[in-house]
């Protein structure tokens, strides 16, 4: 593992689990890679810093017409995605990321673990993008589906923040945020987690090398996952994360 600086990672936080995913990429994908990984930064940078709904879903609605439209796109990150969105597959998963932040612009919470899971499995459609990106065309839904839920439970406190509750309905979290006893939101997480854990943890062992940029983001959500646990999972006050160099140590790992 070089030192090295890539100028193709530029668009991506060095330390960051995204970096690491794309780091390790093979040459000829990493361009492709970072770019779907800088294209699922965006759409949770326009959540986390929406003022106005209404103008940031015209955004949104930009987005999907430039990736639409991808051989007359304007924009130098659609244009670097081409490949992605010229790709029936590919442009479905890159549609459903942006329906995905375009439900939480609106502050939707999800009505039941259903739901919750159904918005998951389509932010999580960067999984296939990753893999797509490395010329692997394979479903990947278990682990985009948990490596977004994971994303979702930790970064609890910064959607309460901004008023909206990402996790479901009925799950024993009832009245304000700010009253619901530590206990509970601890075992209300890991009742979200563990069966998609559980059904990820299959297409982790399998080591296929068709899923292998996706099983690294996985890995990288699971040690997250793992942090979590031990510390009884205070999402809603605090944004846990593993060390840079176990991120890139972990996605290192997968095989």
């Amino acid at each position: 593992m070089s030192a090295d600086p890539d100028p193709l990672l530029a668009p991506l936080p060095a330390g960051s689990g995204a970096y690491s995913v794309a780091r390790l990429a093979e040459a000829p994908a990493r361009a492709l890679t970072t770019s779907a990984l800088q294209f699922a930064q965006l759409l949770r940078h326009s959540v986390a810093r929406c003022s106005d709904p209404g103008a940031t879903r015209l955004k949104l609605d930009w987005w999907r017409e430039e990736l639409t439209q991808v051989r007359n796109a304007r924009h130098p990150l659609a244009q670097a995605l081409t490949p992605l969105a010229s790709d029936a597959d590919g442009a479905n998963a890159l549609l459903a990321m942006i329906d995905a932040a375009e439900a939480d612009v609106l502050r939707q919470q999800p009505a039941d673990v259903t739901a919750f899971h159904n918005q998951c499995a389509q932010a999580g459609r960067l999984a296939d993008l990753l893999c797509l990106a490395a010329g692997q065309r394979c479903d990947a839904s278990a682990l985009g589906t948990y490596a977004a839920a994971m994303a979702r439970v930790r970064g609890l406190g910064g959607y309460l923040q901004r008023g909206h509750n990402p996790l479901p309905a009925g799950i024993g979290l009832d009245g304000e945020p700010a009253d619901w006893p530590p206990h509970a939101l601890a075992d209300a997480c890991q009742r979200l987690l563990l069966p998609l854990h559980e059904h990820a943890q299959a297409v982790l062992d399998d080591r296929a090398r068709r899923t292998r940029p996706a099983r690294r983001w996985a890995a990288i959500a699971a040690a997250r996952h793992r942090l979590l646990a031990r510390e009884t999972f205070p999402v809603r006050d605090q944004l846990l994360d593993i060390t840079p160099i176990a991120k890139l140590w972990t996605a290192w790992r997968v095989r």
